[in-house]
């Protein structure tokens, strides 16, 4: 009896000991399925987390705005789109043209590693740059920040995830993005889409967590093109500035309080010079480009010399455009320009577009760029700095350009002090984006009231490349011929 009662009470403790090694199995496996679990939720929230800012989705941002020049720009284009209902459509009109889009308050890149947007282009052969600003300056791109070079293809879209580190070496906020053309000659139409910066490239776009405890991201094609190499000045030999002594300015007359219309031509010949030339006195100087070349060109075109000649007759000064690209293009390249304007079209007073303003690093550059033009007795100089500068630049230039950029952005300038010890004559504004009629008294007391005298304003949204509509253009040129009266 008592040898059967020990095998049973065996056999319970058998049972207890294999139940409670049960138990424990199931537990430390049940555990592990938690952390599991807890590990994907925590991988699912990294990526959910994941930080992306975005400039242009179907329409910009709020906050963002368009400054394009030397092109057409339609921020609604409905086909090709890589996602969603728009994409944008941008024409390079002539050599040089941009796409630009601002903010207007600056974006920190900080949380950000890539800049990454879709581009398709419409023909072979399209070439483009892409830069950063990394201050609002209206086209004024820091040459300290990088380039990076695209070569987008025909009828596919391609998806560029550039580092933010090619783009912007040690800069941490921004106020816009360029994509400018990298042709002598106008571009068809690239299209560009889903412009945005990211903390880090992934599979996936946004991480979906799923009711199962293991899921899989939706891969979406991601890929960094092959990187051409940064586009950088050709090192020239060092340069002697031209020995030639300093001239006195022969300043543009403004007489009393009177301003004057000065434009930036950058549109084929027509009717456009008939509204010009019809102006005088109101329009005082005009600054011209062949634009199938960016410059002079290296030939005489007979059209573009016939309207030369006619704001020659009107009375109307002319200025031949010359870009150098931030004080970085080879003072001889500037040079065989300036000569090419005078041997081709006998102009010779000059516009040096694209000027240095950070600081006065290249005061030597532009001294002497300014001296070779006044070897020719009574030429002018204007640099195009587009913000207000050292006062030092008065040295060497007639006129000093010291804004640029749209109607909103000119309510918040205000000329520094050194300004108000020169005649008005030696500055001018540059102002596009005008919304109406209506505020052009105030808009051209507020230019005098900085000090400002020569001013190149439209309604146009797309600068320089059209006078703007028939009715802002006729008030204002009876606006600004009522104050000189």
């Amino acid at each position: 009896m008592r040898t059967r009662f020990h095998r049973i009470l065996s056999v319970l403790l058998t049972l207890l000991v294999f139940s409670l090694s049960l138990l424990s199995t199931i537990f430390i496996v049940h555990a592990d399925s938690v952390q599991q679990l807890k590990e994907t939720s925590r991988s699912s929230e990294h990526q959910n987390l994941m930080l992306y800012y975005t400039i242009y989705g179907d329409s910009l941002a709020p906050g963002w705005r368009n400054c394009s020049w030397g092109s057409k720009i339609n921020l609604a284009n409905t086909s090709p789109s890589y996602s969603g209902d728009g994409a944008i459509s941008f024409t390079a009109t002539r050599s040089r043209g941009a796409l630009c889009l601002y903010s207007k308050s600056a974006v920190h890149t900080t949380p950000h590693s890539y800049l990454r947007f879709a581009a398709q282009a419409s023909q072979a052969g399209q070439k483009y740059s892409v830069r950063l600003f990394d201050s609002y300056k209206y086209r004024r791109v820091d040459r300290r920040l990088g380039t990076f070079i695209i070569n987008p293809t025909v009828g596919t879209w391609k998806v560029y995830t550039i580092p933010l580190s090619d783009l912007s070496t040690n800069a941490t906020q921004i106020r816009g993005v360029v994509i400018q053309s990298r042709t002598a000659s106008p571009q068809p139409a690239l299209y560009v889409d889903t412009i945005s910066m990211m903390d880090t490239v992934s599979s996936t776009s946004t991480a979906t967590a799923t009711s199962t405890p293991t899921w899989t991201p939706t891969p979406t094609p991601t890929w960094t093109p092959t990187p051409t190499p940064t586009w950088t000045p050709t090192p020239t030999p060092t340069w002697t500035p031209t020995p030639t002594p300093t001239l006195t300015p022969i300043p543009l007359s403004i007489g009393g309080a009177c301003q004057g219309l000065s434009i930036a031509a950058y549109f084929p010949p027509g009717s456009m010079w008939d509204q010009m030339a019809t102006s005088y006195p109101a329009t005082r100087s005009v600054v011209v480009e062949n634009t199938s070349t960016n410059g002079p060109g290296t030939s005489v075109r007979s059209d573009l010399m016939a309207e030369i000649n006619q704001m020659r007759q009107a009375g109307i000064r002319v200025f031949g455009y010359v870009y150098t690209s931030f004080g970085d293009r080879d003072p001889a390249a500037v040079k065989a320009d300036i000569d090419q304007w005078k041997t081709l079209y006998n102009v010779t007073n000059i516009m040096f577009d694209e000027g240095w303003w950070k600081d006065t690093s290249k005061n030597a550059y532009y001294m002497d760029l300014y001296n070779y033009v006044h070897r020719t007795p009574g030429a002018l100089v204007e640099i195009n700095s587009a913000t207000p500068v050292d006062e030092s630049f008065m040295q060497f230039t007639d006129i000093l350009s010291v804004f640029e950029g749209p109607y909103s952005g000119s309510l918040n300038y205000h000329s520094p002090s050194w300004m108000m010890k020169y005649p008005p004559n030696r500055f001018k504004m540059y102002i596009h984006s005008v919304p109406n009629t209506g505020v052009i008294p105030t808009l051209l007391q507020k230019v005098m009231q900085n000090n400002v005298g020569y001013f190149d304003i439209t309604d146009s949204t797309q600068p320089w490349g059209e006078l703007g509509s028939n009715t802002f253009w006729n008030a204002l040129v009876a606006a600004e011929q009522s104050t000189c009266k």
